[in-house]
């Protein structure tokens, strides 16, 4: 009788189950994306491209059939898999995409980074230090910065990187004739390796202040074929010097703290041609309202703002960031909303 009684709802007709039934939600979605990263990254969910038993998927993985069949049934419960009459199992129509173009090599990697993200925020509410970023082990770091990029040895990051750019015409038109290149903050690069590929006369430098990362995007550009027209180099973007104008300047911007943005912009208006080409992307697209608005905030606006002021970086919008371009001696800065990103592009005078 007690129990009952704790189940029933309030005088005030609150249920006091309601916060422990979020609470449960929460985790839910958070457990079902260990279970499809686990899937994605294991090689698993690859294997049930077309229908599979569980005795050959045991096989097949190494795992026993209890094991196996526990997983298979919670991939069932997320949508992933699903019987076919003959018992079998194959992968959902919603879900089979992600078997094509490299999209599962992405997928994977959007949730090793959520994952990097998740520990980092919960950390926050007692870490008074800024620049977890630079404390944390390299291989978090690859994750949180790999998340944010393109696969670049994939089809799919192949053609949403050419609607990228083909969305701003004047940055299509100088890869297409054959620019000379420069990302600052470049991370893994697997944005900069994939218009290598795409643009066969493009040509390129990364400037990246993580050396562990700069060793990744080499080991890349070799592998993709393309390290005889990219050069990599380890070091401060306000630092960076080269005799060689470029015609196009690519900024990492919401990797670069307050306090390194004035030096990284007058890199690029020096390392620019007369009327060369600045793009930098804008992050997301949502608006994080401040903690006491009225308005309901969005959800993956609000988490961006947190996590990445954490790290001292200015959460800027569109317009904010053209002014920011014209205060650094900027001109005809434009904000571009095409396919998957906002986009900031200014001119050098």
């Amino acid at each position: 009788m007690a129990s009952d009684q704790e189940d029933e709802p309030t005088a005030d007709g609150a249920d006091p189950g309601a916060p422990l039934a979020a609470v449960a939600r929460l985790t839910l979605a958070a457990e079902q994306a260990a279970v499809l990263r686990g899937a994605l990254k294991s090689g698993f969910l690859a294997r049930c491209a077309r229908p599979v038993t569980v005795g050959q998927l045991a096989r097949a993985s190494g795992l026993n059939e209890t094991r196996t069949r526990d997983l298979c049934a919670a991939l069932r419960a997320l949508g992933t898999l699903a019987p076919d009459g003959q018992g079998r199992l194959v992968v959902t129509e919603d879900y089979a995409p992600l078997l094509a173009g490299g999209a599962d090599k992405s997928a994977l990697a959007q949730l090793e980074s959520s994952a990097v993200r998740q520990e980092q925020i919960g950390r926050l509410f007692a870490d008074r230090r800024p620049g977890w970023y630079w404390r944390t082990d390299a291989g978090s770091r690859r994750a949180f910065a790999a998340g944010v990029t393109f696969e670049p040895a994939t089809d799919l990051a192949r053609s949403l990187v050419g609607v990228c750019v083909s969305g701003v015409a004047e940055w299509r038109d100088a890869f297409t004739s054959g620019a000379r290149y420069l990302e600052l903050g470049c991370g893994v690069a697997g944005a900069l390796l994939t218009y290598l590929q795409l643009y066969p006369k493009v040509t390129a430098v990364g400037v990246e202040l993580a050396g562990d990362l700069i060793e990744d995007a080499r080991a890349q550009a070799a592998a993709l074929g393309v390290a005889d027209r990219v050069r990599f180099v380890a070091g401060d973007a306000a630092a960076f010097i080269d005799p060689v104008p470029f015609d196009v300047v690519f900024w990492s911007q919401f990797f670069f703290p307050q306090a390194s943005r004035p030096g990284a912009l007058a890199t690029a208006l020096a390392r620019l041609r007369s009327g060369g080409l600045l793009v930098a992307p804008v992050l997301g697209t949502g608006t994080a309202v401040s903690a006491t608005d009225d308005a309901a905030p969005d959800e993956e606006a609000s988490l961006d703002a947190l996590l990445f002021r954490s790290l001292d970086v200015p959460i800027i919008s569109g317009p904010g960031l053209a002014s920011e371009f014209e205060a650094a001696g900027f001109v005809n800065a434009q904000v571009h909303d095409i396919p998957l990103v906002t986009v900031v592009t200014a001119r050098r005078p």
